[in-house]
């Protein structure tokens, strides 16, 4: 539903993008995904892009980084699978020698601040496969 809401607004609108990010999450309110058996729902993404932010990458080792990440991570998201998940877009770049975030965590942490998803009827109306 939320691509088929993008695409809507995209054919919509007369600006050209230099691309585009499709998230398959949940808009339904959850359970933090600090808690044992919860998966992070729409609610939740404010909540992840700043605890990614909070891992300074810069002081990250090449050979202990992600591990040393996932530590980080841990005291506020102990699930191990969504912190693995989380943590595949954190890559280590060896042509600049440092660990970097294939997503632009502060813009995407910014939009989600300010981004009221309220107002938006995710209810499927047409028919399915």
């Amino acid at each position: 539903m939320m691509l088929a809401l993008l695409s809507q607004r995209l054919l919509a609108s007369t600006t050209t993008l230099a691309g585009l990010v499709a998230v398959d999450i949940s808009p339904a309110k959850s359970k933090r995904p600090t808690e044992q058996g919860s998966a992070p729902g729409w609610s939740d993404l404010d909540f992840i892009a700043s605890r990614l932010l909070d891992i300074d990458i810069e002081k990250l080792g090449e050979s202990d980084g992600r591990r040393t990440a996932d530590e980080k991570l841990a005291e506020s998201i102990p699930v191990a699978g969504v912190r693995a998940f989380l943590l595949q877009n954190l890559i280590f770049d060896r042509d600049h020698g440092k660990w970097k975030w294939r997503l632009n965590l502060p813009v995407l942490a910014e939009h989600l601040k300010s981004s009221k998803w309220t107002d938006v009827d995710f209810r499927h109306i047409a028919s399915t496969l």
